[in-house]
């Protein structure tokens, strides 16, 4: 028999925590939220469903978790550059406006993200 074997690899609940969030943004671009099953993200995440319920209540959780996690991302990214500019409030709007209108807040993947949240967002708002 030739077949291989995974490699076991430890890592921190964090790191684990973040690959299957990671591995959950990567189908909700591609598939949107509902594309994106536990059983897709395991074998994204090249790990088992029971270790996404040993960290995951549910893939409500999951996703919930995946959408704070990206929305965090954003939001750092747009004020990041403004905060670090010298200047009149009028220099810091330009950049707060140019770094929310560009890569990599606004590209393919994020866009993706953003209509694959959209439902999720409407439907909690009821």
């Amino acid at each position: 028999m030739s077949e291989e074997r995974r490699k076991f690899t430890r890592e921190s609940a964090g790191q684990r925590k973040l690959a299957l969030i990671a591995a959950t943004l990567e189908l909700v671009a591609e598939k949107g939220v509902r594309g994106a099953t536990v059983r897709g993200i395991a074998e994204r995440a090249e790990v088992t469903q029971g270790l996404i319920r040993h960290y995951f209540s549910s893939k409500e959780e999951l996703i919930t978790a995946a959408f704070e996690h990206h929305m965090t991302q954003m939001t750092d990214l747009t004020f990041a550059p403004a905060a670090s500019v010298k200047g009149s409030a009028r220099a810091q709007l330009r950049v707060f406006v140019q770094s929310s209108l560009t890569p990599p807040v606004v590209d393919p993947r994020s866009i993706a993200l953003w209509a694959g949240f959209l439902n999720k967002v409407q439907r909690t708002r009821r």
